[in-house]
């Protein structure tokens, strides 16, 4: 079990990872921002707290 762990934070911030790891990060962020503020974007209700909460959403999808 600890060799999983190890390996598996060492595969954490292996570099050869990090272009897929940022590209799903984006595709998510981006299906949770449509689910969680669709209908603001579309009628143009987006207030300032919406669009920080969509701005945590991306730093949120990456971990």
């Amino acid at each position: 079990m600890a060799k999983f762990i190890k390996d598996f934070w060492s595969s954490l911030f292996d570099p050869k990872f990090v272009p897929t790891a940022l590209r799903v990060a984006l595709i998510v962020g981006t299906i949770l921002l449509l689910i969680n503020h669709g209908h603001a974007l579309l009628t143009g209700q987006m207030t300032r707290e919406r669009w920080i909460s969509a701005l945590l959403t991306y730093l949120r999808s990456d971990r």
